[in-house]
């Protein structure tokens, strides 16, 4: 991803916002496949800059 903390921060932002409203969605609707992907989507940013920085 670079070394600029500010893009870093913008695509985990980015990232963890989809995550947020398919979480929502998928919660909202009873679809687990919706509901797996948006944990999963506000979870990797946080696993990427925890073990690849």
């Amino acid at each position: 991803m670079g070394s600029d903390p500010s893009l870093r921060q913008l695509l985990t932002l980015v990232i963890g916002s989809i995550g947020l409203g398919s979480l929502l969605d998928g919660r909202k609707q009873a679809h687990a496949v919706a509901l797996g992907c948006g944990v999963r989507l506000m979870v990797l940013p946080f696993l990427l800059h925890r073990f690849l920085v």
